[in-house]
């Protein structure tokens, strides 16, 4: 049974809903730094790698190789159009991830309400948040209108991203009313949506990758020579194969009702440890496999040599390797297994 969490007063409560990631940190995570790091580790680092980092990446490429007739070529431009997609990913992940958060508010006033055993509020506290809800759910979406406004100042923002940002905003919003609908439903309805959810949650930012395709129309560096929408399905399906399919089996394990094909893989809370290794072992042995076959028909490894050919697939699947070295670091340690089964 979890602990009611505690606070002094109605205004302390109010201010963990309002501030962002003040409830995830201080309700959902119990104030503990090293789960915070861990939730931080797994949900925003493959989007600031593959989305981020690899959209800067291939901005740059795409700029130094484009044709100058394009009238793009210019380092200014490139400087702005790479600090304009920057800013962008940044703000909407916060946004997008500070709007989910509002779904655990709501999950955890309907647990008081149905009397669950289970409790992250009192009642007192669950009364004073849903007096107050049309303020927290103000606060949860100002940050993603905000940011349109401040972006859509640029040019360039409005060129290249804006239609693709709004598009992401309304995916987010999307995922917050699959939230509500997984939060109003029994369980048996619950985990089918789950696997839904979780998948809206963490590749709804990778839409933001999809702005940098006029500068890549022309150009055959990506993935040697394969297309750019191949390279946004691949990493789409990455995304969804590093954690939403991996938590997804999980939450067919969850102790109240842990279905009999489930219990054979994951029979009891400390046998997630061994699951998760062996998941990430095996996910990341079959995606390197696939991902050598489908770049190797399009390269002559003598003409970049086979080092460098080994090092853009480990480059490209970083985010898997880091995550099984990640999950053996947990297994090899003493501590209890992480509750990953917050949704």
């Amino acid at each position: 049974m979890k602990n009611k969490t505690t606070l002094s007063s109605d205004k302390e409560i109010l201010y963990t809903a309002l501030i962002p990631y003040k409830y995830l940190y201080n309700i959902r995570l119990n104030h503990s730094s090293k789960r915070l790091i861990s939730w931080m580790f797994i949900h925003l680092f493959p989007i600031l790698y593959w989305i981020l980092a690899g959209g800067c990446y291939m901005i740059y490429n795409a700029f130094n190789n484009y044709n100058a007739s394009n009238n793009l070529g210019t380092c200014n431009v490139q400087f702005h159009y790479s600090i304009i997609y920057i800013l962008s990913v940044l703000l909407f992940t916060f946004s997008h991830y500070y709007i989910y958060e509002l779904g655990y508010i709501l999950n955890d006033i309907n647990a008081v309400k149905k009397d669950k055993v289970s409790l992250r509020l009192t009642t007192t506290q669950a009364s004073t948040i849903q007096k107050n809800i049309r303020l927290i759910y103000i606060t949860h979406f100002i940050p993603l209108i905000l940011s349109l406004i401040i972006l859509s100042i640029s040019p360039i923002f409005r060129l290249f991203i804006l239609k693709h940002y709004i598009s992401a905003s309304l995916l987010s919003l999307i995922c917050h009313i699959c939230f509500c609908i997984y939060n109003s439903t029994k369980y048996e309805t619950r985990i089918i949506i789950y696997p839904i959810l979780q998948i809206l949650k963490y590749t709804t930012p990778l839409v933001l990758l999809l702005s940098i395709k006029p500068l890549v129309l022309s150009y055959n560096f990506i993935l040697y020579e394969t297309t750019f929408d191949s390279y946004i399905s691949i990493i789409f399906i990455l995304m969804i194969i590093i954690y939403p399919l991996e938590i997804s089996i999980e939450r067919f394990s969850m102790p109240t009702k842990r279905y009999k094909i489930i219990k054979k893989i994951i029979p009891d809370e400390e046998s997630k440890k061994k699951f998760r290794v062996i998941y990430y072992f095996i996910i990341s042995l079959i995606t390197t496999i696939i991902y050598t076959a489908i770049t190797i028909d399009n390269i002559e490894i003598k003409q970049v040599g086979i080092i460098h050919y080994i090092t853009n697939i480990i480059l490209t699947l970083l985010p898997l390797y880091l995550f099984l070295l990640y999950r053996l670091l947990i297994k090899a340690s003493k501590t209890k297994p992480s509750n990953d089964k917050m949704a």
